[in-house]
């Protein structure tokens, strides 16, 4: 039976402000919160915080767990889906290889 993994884990990533480098980044340019949200489960995975075969909240109870709208976790989890960070199953996200 996989695992699961709460969001809530990522809430000071995410609130951190996002430190631009000097003359290159301003607050119109910044990233954006669903590829800030992406990226930080990407690190998760990455590290083995986020093991493969955990199962990831659904789009709603991980936008309830971050305080963010749900249209940014289905953003990052489709911005993780495009690269293969993650797959589809059934009605879970789960953590995996593209072709598993």
């Amino acid at each position: 039976m996989p695992t699961s993994f709460s969001l809530s884990r990522l809430r000071k990533v995410l609130a951190a402000p996002e430190v631009p480098a000097p003359g290159r980044a301003t607050a119109a340019t910044a990233s954006p919160l669903y590829l800030r949200l992406a990226e930080a489960l990407a690190q998760s995975i990455r590290s083995g915080h986020i093991a493969v075969g955990t199962r990831l909240p659904s789009e709603r109870t991980g936008a309830e767990q971050l305080g963010v709208s749900r249209t940014t976790v289905t953003a990052a989890y489709q911005e993780l889906t495009s690269h293969g960070v993650i797959v589809f199953f059934l009605q879970f996200d789960t953590v995996g290889p593209k072709n598993s």
